[in-house]
């Protein structure tokens, strides 16, 4: 899950050992500002390496 709709919306799944939410701020409040190239990128970058060491996690 990226966002704090989806953590509270998101459905119990029967037989799942864990439920991990790792909300974002969605970047695009950035949509209409010279910054959002950059926020996109870093949102994607933040995303990207959290969830690697959450898969590193789960594999060890």
């Amino acid at each position: 899950m990226t966002c704090a709709q989806a953590d509270e919306a998101c459905p119990h799944i029967p037989g799942a050992l864990l439920r991990v939410a790792l909300p974002y701020e969605d970047p695009g409040q950035y949509d209409k500002s010279p910054q959002r190239d950059a926020m996109y990128t870093r949102r994607s970058r933040e995303i990207a390496t959290e969830f690697a060491w959450l898969f590193a996690q789960l594999a060890s």
